[in-house]
This record gives structure tokens, C-alpha cells and sequence, in this order.
């Protein structure tokens, strides 16, 4: 069986309503860790530090 490890709720922009919730599950129980990402950083021109992590390292473990 899977068991949920990380729930990511992801934001555009800060304040806004959030539009994703992503899910990471794995083989082993572990505590579950929730966090918050916002996509847009506080300019909204470019990404945040952190949504530019979690877009990388979902592309290389796809």
C-alpha cells in the first residue's frame, strides 16, 4: 500500500485562493508534512525560489 508523506497547497500568489493540492506518497509511514508553496513571488513577475525547487525536482524524478 501507498501512505501519504507531504501535502503541498499550492498558491499563486500570496492571499489568493489556492488552485493545487499536490500529494507525495511512498511505502513507509512516516509523519505526514504539510506545507505552502506560492508560485508567484512578491513582484509577480517571477517564480518563487521554492516553486522553481519543487517544478525541478518533479522533472527529474518523472
Amino acid at each position: 500500500p501507498l501512505y501519504p508523506q507531504r501535502v503541498t497547497t499550492v498558491y499563486t500568489k500570496r492571499h489568493k485562493p489556492a488552485i493545487r493540492i499536490l500529494a507525495q506518497l511512498g511505502r513507509n509511514t512516516v509523519p505526514l508534512v504539510q506545507d505552502t508553496i506560492v508560485i508567484y513571488g512578491d513582484n509577480g513577475q517571477e517564480y518563487s525560489p521554492q516553486y522553481v525547487s519543487v517544478v525541478r525536482d518533479f522533472y527529474l524524478w518523472a
